[in-house]
């Protein structure tokens, strides 16, 4: 498998009724990060140790869950519900595919409930949101063919940016293009110029906007991003500007977009025509 990109989809099942905070990013995250340690300590130590580099991975909070009641939910016996995994960084994904996906336990506890892990995949004809392709592949398909002004955007989970101190729930093309530009060039062997971004707020409009803001809560921390479906128009007529915004927003699928995508913020798709299923807040 050639890829040095990667959208693991983890199925789980409750075997008995379960209990728990919704917002389980952190505690998914923990878990993954385990999982790394127990099989390569090295790597482990490499990826708490890259502080000034963007995370070279996502993963997302629990999805297909019932509705959430003052922060709780309440699984039933036998639900089936997912997360997600992604890696950016081609070392990170090699060890996915080839080490943690064949020693992935068959059960884990999360917030002190026991789940049993029933599919791990990076097939999208079994999941929609499990995938894999390379940055060689991204750039041939939308350097070279894609061309598409008009860019659909999905925002499954709160997202939300850091910017002077506070954090920004709402979507700007510069902002979201900042946020997939720093991922790409951190990982990528092929980088691609900063100075895109000096007038991305000139090239780049919003023309279509439909979000709301939901909290997130880690303990006594909370923070507030934004969900929803956000269409950016791409004005300029430089066709290389209009290569580039569309491969950073397929990269968005594999890289979030804003802070705190390892704890399962800025989940992120495009959206192409016909019937569209994604993460959502309400489990469906």
């Amino acid at each position: 498998m050639n890829s040095d990109l990667l959208s693991l989809v983890i199925t789980l099942k409750t075997p008995q009724p379960v209990s728990l905070a919704y917002d389980q990013g952190r505690a998914l995250a923990a878990e993954f990060l385990d999982w790394v340690s127990a099989i390569d300590p090295a790597l482990s130590i490499k990826l708490h140790s890259e502080q000034n580099l963007p995370r070279p991975f996502t993963v997302s909070n629990l999805s297909g869950l019932p509705r959430p009641k003052d922060g709780m939910v309440l699984i039933p016996k036998d639900r089936l519900i997912w997360f997600r995994i992604t890696s950016i960084a081609p070392e990170l994904t090699a060890f996915i595919i080839e080490r943690l996906i064949p020693s992935l336990p068959g059960e884990f506890c999360l917030s002190e409930s026991r789940f049993e892990i029933v599919q791990a995949t990076l097939d999208p004809q079994k999941h929609f949101w499990a995938g894999h392709t390379s940055y060689q592949d991204l750039l041939e398909q939308y350097l070279l063919r894609g061309n598409s002004p008009k860019i659909k955007l999905y925002f499954a989970s709160p997202t939300t940016f850091h910017t002077r101190g506070l954090h920004l729930p709402y979507i700007l093309p510069e902002k979201a293009l900042g946020s997939w530009l720093a991922c790409w060039n951190a990982w990528s062997a092929v980088t691609l110029p900063f100075d895109l971004l000096d007038e991305a707020d000139r090239r780049v409009a919003v023309s279509y906007y439909n979000m709301r803001t939901l909290p997130v809560r880690y303990g006594k921390a909370t923070l507030i991003g934004g969900v929803g479906q956000c269409t950016f128009l791409v004005v300029s007529s430089d066709p290389y500007w209009r290569h580039v915004v569309n491969a950073l927003s397929a990269f968005a699928f594999y890289c979030g977009t804003g802070v705190k995508t390892a704890l399962g913020l800025g989940q992120t798709r495009r959206m192409h025509a016909g019937k569209y299923r994604g993460l959502s807040q309400d489990g469906n």
